[in-house]
């Protein structure tokens, strides 16, 4: 087994025997990992082995003392009984120090390794496991199911570890949830093992596409911006191939290409793409002329014509609740009289408890007046922004104080319609 692979396993607690069985050096291997490296061995003791101690030191950072005499050579049988003892006291207070008698001490004859490692001591032992390789395999495949289930974006030092899983098993998952993780994995995977890339690309819609070239242009961070584009050719060439694959296929969720319309446009023009079938000319033609038909162009002329309530309805239909809240604050400021703020307040239903005390501790810390300050994640990284005067000269979405009130009121009834019985009260 790959070591990247086994190095993932024991952040997990688990180490791996990938050789044969050692008997005879059982003990000695489990009592070294006890008492040199903390190491606990809860399951799996009769596969201790060398290497596994060794392994074990090399992800601590701890060395194993080097046998006393190793060999015991000539020059120490030589040497005569008080040379010999002097030699031992020196080795010994160069290597152990004067010792501590402040913790207490046991007999060199007790046998129990786990009393003489963890009796006593200041540290908590960290329990792990031994497996053999097949269990190890099934496990790491676990891992790497877990991985790529999670809508977070995997650090990169898990995409060696599920590329050494498919090259060493040839196993790959079948669902990736976090775009950026789809992203970088094809990347990584498309020139080695392009039936692996495959797969990947049946993880993407076409509306997955801008913010896919959005990730490729941050790694270089000096081209981050999607609307100023410098795609190298081999990734004009990869993204025109997703682009008719999404179509063949079937995943052209058009509806959804309208929010990054003007983005489309850029991104057709720049990878000079022709479409191959009626479908991607209808998807083309649909980008560059005709209306556009996102959920948010709806939600915005319904704003534009003062329908409060119809904009509340577009958004919550097409978009969600997490969107209605996105933009409470721009629809309330819309609001003419005290019905509409009721109307969109009552369709604000959520019990997610989270997002209530987010909502009410913005709402106790709201700023009418000056400048704001905003922080969002943009690939990974936090952004902080915070407005200029032309901006705070130029806001419209500014909520009465009484509107402010209004809305605390409701957060905090329905969180403690939440919370009741579940807070002792």
């Amino acid at each position: 087994m790959k070591d990247s692979i086994k190095k993932i396993l024991f952040h997990k607690h688990i180490l791996v025997n990938d050789t044969e069985r050692d008997p005879e050096r059982v003990f000695e291997v489990c009592f070294s990992l006890a008492k040199l490296l903390n190491i606990k061995i809860t399951d799996g003791h009769e596969l201790a082995t060398l290497d596994i101690l060794n392994f074990a030191s090399d992800m601590i950072g701890e060395d194993i003392p080097e046998p006393f005499y190793r060999g015991f050579p000539k020059t120490v049988r030589e040497l005569s009984p008080d040379k010999l003892l002097f030699d031992q006291l020196f080795h010994y207070f160069k290597t152990n120090g004067l010792g501590d008698v402040s913790r207490a001490g046991h007999s060199v004859f007790e046998g129990d390794y786990e009393r003489l490692a963890f009796t006593e001591s200041y540290l908590s032992p960290d329990t792990f496991i031994i497996m053999n390789e097949e269990n190890a395999v099934i496990e790491a495949k676990s891992i790497c199911d877990e991985l790529l289930s999670s809508s977070r974006p995997i650090a990169s030092s898990y995409n060696e570890f599920i590329k050494d899983i498919y090259e060493e098993y040839g196993y790959f998952p079948a669902t990736i949830k976090s775009k950026y993780t789809a992203v970088t994995l094809y990347y990584d995977l498309l020139k080695e093992y392009p039936q692996v890339a495959k797969l990947i690309e049946k993880t993407f819609k076409l509306s997955d596409i801008p913010r896919a070239i959005e990730i490729t242009l941050d790694f270089d961070l000096d081209r981050s911006d999607i609307r100023h584009m410098n795609l190298k050719n081999r990734d004009r060439k990869i993204f025109a191939n997703l682009i008719d694959v999404c179509i063949s296929e079937g995943r052209d969720d058009v509806l959804a290409c309208y929010e990054r319309r003007a983005d489309w446009v850029g991104i057709l023009h720049h990878l000079h793409y022709k479409p191959k079938c009626e479908a991607g000319e209808r998807f083309c033609k649909a980008m560059r002329e005709g209306k556009n038909l996102s959920a948010y162009s709806e939600f915005e002329a319904a704003m534009a014509k003062g329908d409060v309530k119809g904009a509340t309805d577009i958004l919550l239909k097409r978009k969600g609740s997490s969107a209605l809240l996105r933009n409470l604050n721009y629809i309330l400021s819309r609001a003419k009289n005290e019905d509409d703020i009721n109307y969109i307040i009552e369709k604000t239903e959520t019990k997610n408890t989270i997002i209530l005390i987010q909502l009410l501790i913005s709402y106790e810390n709201y700023v009418r007046e000056g400048a704001r300050s905003f922080k969002f994640q943009k690939l990974l990284r936090l952004k902080n922004y915070t407005e200029s005067s032309d901006d705070v000269e130029r806001r419209k979405s500014t909520l009465s104080e009484s509107t402010v009130l209004m809305l605390k009121n409701v957060i905090r009834n329905k969180l403690k319609a939440n919370l009741s019985g579940r807070l002792g009260k």
